[in-house]
């Protein structure tokens, strides 16, 4: 049985053995979040002009929204604001900045009603990151960068069958994008393991 602490006061030693064995911790945003977030949303509502980004693609072409997610996230990833935000995130989450390799943070988009079935805004089925050569000490930190509605959050499973019960929640702003939801979502994740070794 899995565990949901919020706000745990606890040291990044505690917190990263409870996560290792299947625990999921929860935060209000810090400063810093929020900042990534609104980095985010700017050069989310740049990209896509004035259209709604939630709801672009009922009215753009297939080939026109590829073609502004294919600018549009490296261009997040390698922002140097996106790297300063997450360096003053995991500060204020209790990391040890002298042992916590970090990634850049990874822009995820997803659509509904299938209108994309792979590539740069697919809903991925079911999965763990380590089939995918992610390292076993990785750990996953995920914000949100719009509101969400229960039928589009990324739900979590244990033994990799049954749904537990949760959903990867945060407070506010809230979390990430399923294909059931006819309004498209775009998060921000970034993984980091406040042990000797981290990417995302």
């Amino acid at each position: 049985m899995s565990s949901i602490f919020f706000n745990a006061a606890v040291g990044d030693d505690a917190r990263r053995q409870q996560l290792y064995q299947g625990h999921l911790f929860m935060y209000s945003p810090t400063p810093s979040a929020l900042q990534l977030v609104e980095l985010a949303r700017e050069m989310i509502g740049k990209a896509f002009g004035r259209r709604d980004p939630e709801c672009a693609q009922h009215d753009m072409p297939l080939e026109e929204y590829v073609t502004v997610l294919a600018d549009l996230k490296p261009r997040f990833i390698h922002h140097p604001r996106s790297k300063e935000c997450i360096t003053r995130v995991l500060r204020e989450l209790g990391c040890d900045l002298e042992k916590t390799y970090f990634d850049v943070p990874r822009m995820r988009t997803s659509t509904s009603e299938n209108y994309l079935t792979s590539g740069i805004a697919y809903a991925f089925h079911p999965h763990r990151d380590t089939w995918y050569s992610a390292p076993m000490c990785q750990i996953n930190w995920w914000m949100p960068v719009y509101e969400i509605e229960p039928s589009n959050a990324s739900t979590i499973t244990q033994n990799g069958t049954e749904p537990a019960a949760i959903r990867r929640l945060s407070t506010s702003p809230p979390i990430r994008a399923s294909s059931q939801n006819p309004r498209s979502r775009s998060i921000s994740n970034h993984k980091s393991d406040c042990s000797p070794r981290s990417v995302g």
